[in-house]
């Protein structure tokens, strides 16, 4: 990929694990133990929203 990513790993209570970043050109991240999902998006965009370690996701 040509771009940056940051990853949120999610437990199955829909608690945020860890949130990485995923440099251009940069192999897979190693798993994170708990985390039952993940979630991608453009660099900065979770910070943009605050979304942190320990946050609870909610379904719209």
């Amino acid at each position: 990929m040509t771009y940056a990513l940051d990853v949120a790993f999610v437990a199955a209570d829909d608690r945020v694990l860890a949130v990485r970043r995923l440099p251009p050109w940069r192999g897979p991240l190693r798993p994170v133990p708990g985390a039952v999902s993940v979630l991608e998006a453009p660099a900065g965009w979770f910070a943009s929203r605050r979304l942190l370690v320990g946050s609870q996701l909610a379904a719209l």
